[in-house]
């Protein structure tokens, strides 16, 4: 055999193997890249699988995701959009204390998801659309979305990526739509409006069960408030409205994945947007009935276990916060003293307005048994603006700052604020989501237990 041959035979298998070698490729998608100050592992969420890559010394990654076809990805725990395409590879170069913002995306998909990235990043509905009628908004969102898909398809993408992504922008205009009742009361002081025709049959076109665009972030978001906004198009006087909620998700998606999520995310936001159990208890029985995710349902039951802790009657958590002048106060020592707490901070509008009303049930109920208690959750180096806030002005209450180091927060489930508590002379809690001052309920619910004017309880 001379080398002539043995080069043609070379050839061939070299061509043999490059063949089949691509064809393999048609099975999965390259993935490589650089995540800084993040964990120890990357994290990509594609269809029903969740795909991790460690990282080396150097937050260096690189592996391959199986894959049949091209989707949508999303890049966790932040929720980025990602598109991948079998056959081909894509570089994720990014920092985690700003995903989206510092994403850099290189290889063959690399144009793709940076178009993805600046499309989050554009901003094409502002405060002064959500000031127009109804139908001149809903007009201008149509507009929106055609001129937007024309610019796709004038990018010249593959036909799978433009295809999805016409459906994806349309639900990205369909998610700022779904808040324009609400804004739009907000912006005009029109608090009689409600939503009108024009705007309920323009998101009647959207078809909600798109699911293959349930990993994105954009379709997930418009979900949410599609459901929340139907749910109150709807509404009646036979269920009140978060049980409605439950009963829209069970009518209208059977899709189980997307009913997991739509039920889980709603228990979570009634519960920790009313601080508290008090009224979940349909929601919660549906969700255990319907849900099939064993991590949704573990997470959910958590949270259950974790505001049973605060529920009447429990014992309160014990703290220790200092007040202005480093002197500890410990709930202990209010022991036989009814104990009103408002969890406020220097920086937060809202509860700075609850101040003055603090004072006057302060003054009102003064020579009763109870104490008030303003906790501020300043954090930063000896509690931030806290005691510059002092100095300036003297605020009802007992001030006082509590410390990182403690569980104060953890174990009063403190998410928004302001946040108020009612605690008992036993050391007991009374309501872990007790009225404002500026309500309506506080005088009833304290006089309850405290006692009016002219006598104790």
């Amino acid at each position: 055999m001379n080398g002539m041959e043995l080069k043609r035979i070379y050839c061939w298998g070299l061509f043999v193997l490059l063949t089949l070698f691509a064809c393999n490729r048609q099975d999965f998608v390259l993935v490589s890249g650089r995540i800084e100050n993040g964990d120890s592992i990357v994290a990509i969420w594609v269809k029903d699988s969740v795909y991790t890559f460690p990282l080396d010394e150097n937050h260096f990654f690189s592996g391959k995701i199986d894959l049949k076809k091209a989707v949508y990805a999303s890049l966790m725990p932040n929720s980025v959009d990602l598109f991948l395409c079998p056959g081909e590879d894509i570089e994720i170069y990014t920092n985690r204390a700003n995903m989206q913002g510092a994403l850099v995306c290189k290889g063959a998909l690399g144009g793709i998801n940076t178009y993805l990235k600046e499309q989050e990043m554009m901003t094409f509905v502002n405060k002064d659309d959500y000031l127009l009628g109804e139908e001149e908004f809903v007009g201008k969102m149509e507009n929106c979305i055609e001129e937007r898909i024309q610019l796709l398809r004038a990018k010249n993408f593959n036909k799978a990526f433009t295809r999805l992504e016409e459906q994806r922008i349309r639900f990205s205009v369909g998610e700022k739509a779904v808040f324009y009742p609400l804004y739009h009361r907000q912006f005009t002081s029109d608090t009689a409006y409600r939503a009108g025709k024009a705007l309920q049959d323009f998101l009647a076109s959207f078809p909600v069960s798109a699911e293959e665009l349930f990993v994105t972030k954009t379709y997930r978001k418009f979900l949410l408030g599609y459901v929340y906004s139907q749910n109150g198009f709807q509404s009646n006087d036979r269920r009140n409205y978060p049980d409605g909620l439950v009963d829209y998700v069970l009518e209208h998606f059977q899709n189980k994945e997307i009913r997991d999520f739509l039920l889980s995310e709603m228990i979570y936001r009634y519960v920790w947007e009313n601080n508290g159990l008090k009224g979940a208890e349909y929601m919660l029985g549906v969700f255990r009935k319907e849900c099939s995710d064993p991590e949704k349902r573990e997470a959910i039951n958590e949270m259950q276990r974790r505001w049973e802790r605060l529920e009447p009657g429990k014992e309160a958590p014990a703290f220790v916060l200092k007040d202005r002048d480093g002197k500890e106060r410990t709930l202990e020592a209010y022991r036989g003293r009814y104990v009103y707490l408002m969890v406020w901070a220097s920086w937060c509008m809202p509860c700075k307005k609850e101040l003055p009303y603090l004072a006057e049930l302060e003054k009102k109920y003064r020579g009763r048994n109870i104490s008030f208690l303003a906790v501020s959750i300043d954090s930063g180096k000896e509690g931030g603006n806290w005691k510059e806030v002092m100095e300036q002005k003297k605020y009802a209450g007992l001030q006082v700052l509590w410390d990182e180091n403690t569980r104060f927060r953890s174990d009063y489930i403190v998410i928004s604020i302001p946040r108020f508590i009612l605690l008992g002379p036993d050391g007991r809690i009374l309501d872990a989501n007790a009225p404002r001052p500026s309500g309506k309920m506080i005088d009833t619910c304290l006089a309850g237990y405290v006692g009016r004017k002219g006598g104790t309880n």
